[in-house]
């Protein structure tokens, strides 16, 4: 153990290192105070900090709007910055070092232990101070701790009430502050809360294995201010001892204060109570990037400027999580009605939604969104609602396999797909043909029937009719007798000479023989009960298109009002028609075909014979006596 002279001779040392400057001083004051707290950043790219502005006897400065604050992002100043006063409330730790300094007695018998419970009870009193749920206060003493983060002063009081100090002999001043730092190391419950350390103590000798430098980085690293309260005669602030108490408290952003009993601690507890409400400001970042990042506040009043520390933050932006809801595993399109066009087969569409989640703990909007079916974008929006997309059926005419995916890019240029699902689309074709008219099959052959027996019994009697009279001149065995047969849109293609064909050329040709065109009229369709050669593809309408055989041997084309359109060397066919030169390429909507030329066919000749009279020798057929047919 040193001697008292020895100790006293080594506070006059730190007083002189500390006035010569070559202990760090207290940061000097300024007109305008302001320091920030932590910044968060739980909404981004939505930041939100609190300004403590004080004057230079630490007094909140009121009144302030957005027009006095800059915040600089990484040197760019944002916009639209906001700034409204929020209460906060005020981290206390009330910390009482309860040795032999505090069981001294005055003349009136009362301790400085009991001073000190009576000025802290009044304290917790005051209506303005004694509000639940504002604070969060601590109360330690050498013995103990009293009390820890407690959100109502009712509490202290009554701890404090009921504590008997045991007021031990050792000198634990210095060591007892630096562990009441402790209390002030836990997050406080509201961001933005200021912290304050009231620590009750007597004139104290200077530490020895506690450093006073500890003490202060300590509290810098918390955001503590430490206010000393010394109980004892009015000259204790002059002593030697006192000199590192006022060290603490201008480095840490507090103030030295000499217990008076009549005044109590008025002047601390208004300083305090004022900084319950802070300045909250908030703004848009404009940062996009992963990695640290800093941000630092100026403030600007009449002519007056301060500015604030640097504050980092750091951000870890991941790419958005997308996921397809309940997306579907087998789509059915089918239709009975013969009348519906094949693009309005139900269902035409499917709707698809898909939700995100944002694994970095930062939600924002989208930006766009789109559908790939089988890697292709189907689908695409660029304004809300982005989770809403429309898979358009219409085009999908044939059953197969479709892979669909949906891929988004958020407001931060972040770009997410979905995994890739696997539907099987099924498609029934309205039927066609016979099938389609199976259900009015029997009708229709009783009425074919009926039709049949009516027109062979009109014909027997127009036959009879127009049989003439048997005379001695009875026409020649084997003469030909007129045919009747019954008039139909369908003509079977007879076993004659082909003048031209019809040259099946693509994939979508069902029928794999060329058509003979024999020099009659011809329909092309896929009604088998209307066309001589049906053709079964779904772009080819019942009755399609006509070729017209003209006197000339030339072949005129026409659509007959069909959907996908009749197409000439792919120009569409005029309503009028068009007449086919040997090599075109003609389209019955897919159905590819190419018109070919036999070789010229003969000429037919006509025979004029004068018929002859009774008894008179037939005229022999002469060449002037013939024409082109």
């Amino acid at each position: 153990m040193h001697s008292p002279t020895y100790r006293r001779l080594s506070i006059l040392l730190l007083l002189t290192l500390f006035s010569a400057g070559l202990i760090p001083s207290a940061l000097a004051q300024t007109d305008i105070s302001l320091s920030l707290s932590e910044l968060n950043i739980e909404s981004f790219p939505k930041v939100s900090l609190f300004a403590q502005v004080t004057d230079d006897r630490g007094y909140r400065i009121l009144g302030l709007t957005s027009d006095n604050f800059r915040i600089l992002e990484e040197n760019a100043e944002a916009s639209d910055i906001e700034v409204v006063e929020t209460t906060v409330g005020s981290s206390i730790v009330f910390a009482l070092n309860t040795n032999f300094g505090l069981r001294i007695r005055d003349t009136l018998g009362y301790s400085r232990f009991d001073l000190t419970r009576q000025v802290l009870l009044d304290w917790w009193r005051r209506p303005e101070f004694n509000r639940v749920g504002v604070d969060d206060l601590s109360l330690i003493a050498i013995d103990g701790t009293l009390q820890s983060h407690s959100r109502a002063a009712v509490d202290l009081a009554t701890a404090l009430d009921h504590h008997m100090p045991t007021f031990p002999d050792e000198e634990t001043g210095y060591e007892f502050l630096f562990q009441a730092l402790d209390f002030t190391a836990d997050r406080p419950p509201n961001n933005g809360m200021p912290s304050y350390l009231v620590f009750f103590t007597a004139l104290s000798t200077p530490p020895e294995d506690t450093t006073v430098m500890n003490i202060i980085t300590r509290a810098q690293s918390n955001e503590t201010a430490i206010f000393p309260v010394l109980l004892g005669e009015e000259d204790v602030l002059d002593q030697p001892e006192a000199v590192i108490l006022n060290q603490i408290a201008e480095e840490t952003g507090g103030q030295v204060i000499l217990f008076n009993d009549d005044e109590g601690l008025d002047q601390l507890l208004d300083l305090i109570i004022s900084q319950r409400t802070q300045y909250s400001l908030s703004y848009t970042s404009q940062i996009i990037d992963s990695g640290p990042h800093e941000i630092k506040v100026q403030l600007i009043i009449d002519d007056t400027e301060a500015a604030s520390a640097v504050r980092n933050f750091v951000l870890e932006i991941q790419p958005p999580e997308i996921t397809l809801l309940q997306p579907p595993r087998e789509i059915f399109r089918s239709s009975d009605d013969l009348s519906t066009p094949l693009d309005e087969i139900q269902p035409t569409s499917i709707d698809l939604e898909f939700a995100k989640t944002f694994p970095d703990g930062f939600p924002r909007e989208l930006t766009l969104s789109q559908l790939l079916v089988d890697g292709v974008v189907v689908y695409q929006s660029e304004a809300p609602p982005y989770e809403r997309l429309v898979w358009d059926l219409r085009p999908l005419l044939q059953s197969e396999e479709h892979t669909i995916q949906v891929f988004i890019v958020d407001s931060f240029g972040q770009e997410s797909a979905s995994d890739i699902h696997r539907v099987q689309l099924e498609v029934e074709l309205p039927p066609r043909g016979l099938v389609a008219i199976r259900p009015a099959l029997g009708s229709l052959l009783l009425a074919l029937g009926v039709l049949l027996v009516g027109t062979i019994m009109a014909a027997i009697l127009l036959t009879y009719g127009q049989r003439p009279l048997k005379t001695a001149e009875a026409e020649p065995q084997g003469a030909s007798v007129t045919a009747y047969r019954r008039a139909s849109l369908r003509r079977d293609l007879p076993d004659e000479p082909a003048e031209a064909f019809l040259h099946p050329m693509g994939p979508y040709t069902t029928t794999g023989e060329s058509i003979p065109l024999i020099g009659t009229d011809i329909f092309i369709g896929s009604d088998p009960s209307l066309t001589a050669v049906p053709l079964e593809d779904p772009s080819v309408d019942r009755m399609h298109a006509r070729l017209i055989r003209h006197v000339d041997g030339s072949y005129l084309l026409k659509d007959q009002g069909s959907v996908a359109g009749t197409w000439v060397n792919y120009e569409e066919v005029p309503k009028e028609g068009l007449l086919l030169s040997d090599g075109d390429r003609i389209h019955f909507g897919r159905a590819f075909f190419q018109f070919i030329r036999s070789n010229t066919p003969s000429r037919r000749i006509i025979h004029v014979i004068k018929l002859e009279s009774k008894g008179e020798t037939p005229l022999e057929p002469e060449e002037n006596n013939t024409r082109d047919r």
